[in-house]
């Protein structure tokens, strides 16, 4: 069970205050114990992996010394992961419906610590931070209670500094930090949840619904997919920020990437540079330089989506990410010159931006592997898509937004889209109001957001969808 919102904001209320009333020597305490607290209130039983993750981390971080084989790190390495290869491998033959019969629930926020840990011990073995020689400090940073449930996956080397010199709570840094959670909470709760009712309505009875309504059905997800993460992502970086953290953002506009390479450089940031930095790097001089793209790039996707689960869904689906951020990247140079064989150096915007909408279109294709259970039925939703009876069933997409609160759902998340493409919603939560101006326009979105969170947003309905990764 995870904290409701009113409960979080409870939580966090409380967490501030002994934060804030605690001496400057016992505050870690405090963050340690509420992150502890925050995350045996989702399962208490799956305490004992997170304090068996922390010690073996702390111990191996330790081990570590000039000389030592690599073998020590391999060894290291997999005892650390064991444990999400136990949970994510269990979940092979299961199916969602009896994995709590099975025992086979992930515990919450494994997958997110585990690769915080693995950062840990690389990044101790290559000398990139010193071992820590407190247990504590380990221990913060990955029961960090802001982001060690999803993200965003911070390094070592940043945050643990930040860790050991916390603060009292800044009058400034709270107040822009409730705009920013507020944003956050409106994306999730307001955003996000009326737009899964929409996708799930179509996504959730494939066989009722005509191949045009399921491309809408895909592209709302990948809106529903967007706003979710952003806004658990937002809350998570508005929530360190009371404490004095600052963590890494986690997107940057990716929906309006006008390549794939560029959407990996704006999706899920922390991941990707994970994978990049501990991953990719590393064996990519393994190989001949024709190779240390494409294979291992492909390898990469390959990990990153049996990262979010083993089934042959999340596989294949980022094996097609891997396959098509190759022919991406290698065909690039072809393209623009090719573009501009046709058109010389003029509209380039008018590239980018038909690039981007078949971007868009590729990328919410391949979310039906990730929404959708079971390969085939996957398949079978992309093969009525990609035939004839997609151009025979257009006219029925009136049908999917007869009901006026659907077509308000898509209007609005289009219309906040915009907003916070343009950066508009930054001007007001990064910002304190320094003119009568400013300070009309802040009093005039804060409270639209507070009221609409209030009114209108499902409260406790959903969880995070990254939740269950």
């Amino acid at each position: 069970m995870i904290l409701t919102s009113y409960e979080f904001m409870v939580f966090l209320a409380v967490t501030l205050t002994a934060y804030n009333l605690a001496p400057s020597n016992y505050r870690a305490r405090v963050m340690l114990i509420a992150g502890y607290f925050f995350y045996a209130y989702s399962d208490w039983h799956n305490i004992a992996v997170l304090v068996g993750v922390t010690v073996s981390t702390f111990l191996f971080g330790k081990s570590f010394r000039p000389g030592k084989k690599i073998l020590l790190v391999v060894v290291a390495i997999i005892i650390t992961i064991s444990p999400l290869l136990l949970w994510k491998f269990g979940q092979l033959g299961n199916s969602a419906a009896n994995r709590s019969v099975t025992g086979f629930i992930i515990p919450v926020g494994l997958s997110f610590y585990t690769l915080q840990a693995v950062g840990y011990l690389l990044d101790v073995y290559w000398k990139r931070v010193k071992p820590e020689n407190r247990l504590s400090s380990v221990a913060l940073y990955l029961a960090f209670f802001p982001i060690m449930l999803a993200g965003p996956i911070e390094r070592a080397g940043r945050l643990i500094p930040q860790l050991g010199s916390m603060s009292r709570t800044h009058k400034t840094e709270a107040y822009l930090a409730i705009k920013q959670l507020l944003w956050g909470f409106f994306c999730k709760l307001v955003v996000a949840d009326k737009l899964a009712i929409i996708s799930g309505e179509i996504l959730g009875k494939p066989e009722q619904s005509s191949a045009a309504a399921l491309l809408v059905g895909l592209i709302v997800y990948s809106f529903r997919i967007y706003f979710d993460f952003y806004g658990y992502s937002t809350i998570a970086i508005a929530t360190a920020r009371f404490f004095g953290v600052e963590v890494m953002a986690n997107f940057k506009n990716p929906l309006l990437a006008s390549s794939l390479v560029e959407f990996w450089h704006r999706w899920h940031i922390s991941l990707t540079t994970w994978f990049r930095d501990y991953v990719y790097l590393p064996i990519a001089y393994k190989f001949r330089p024709i190779y240390s793209f494409t294979v291992v790039v492909l390898v990469v996707f390959v990990l990153s989506g049996m990262w979010h689960g083993t089934s042959p869904n999340f596989i294949i689906w980022g094996g097609v990410h891997g396959v098509l951020y190759i022919v991406g990247r290698l065909t690039a140079g072809f393209r623009g010159r090719l573009w501009r064989s046709a058109f010389g150096d003029h509209l380039r915007q008018l590239r980018r931006g038909m690039q981007a909408i078949l971007i868009f279109l590729l990328v919410s294709l391949s979310w039906v592997f990730f929404v959708v259970p079971g390969l085939k039925s996957a398949s079978e939703i992309l093969r009525r898509i990609f035939s004839w009876e997609l151009m025979s069933s257009f006219g029925m997409i009136a049908k999917v937004f007869s009901r006026a609160d659907y077509a308000c759902y898509l209007l609005c998340a289009l219309l906040f889209f915009t907003i916070d493409s343009l950066g508009i919603i930054r001007l007001v939560i990064e910002k304190v109001p320094v003119n009568k101006w400013e300070f009309t326009r802040e009093l005039v979105v804060i409270n639209s957001l507070a009221v609409s969170v209030l009114l209108i947003g499902d409260i406790g309905a959903r969880s995070f969808i990254y939740l269950q990764f």
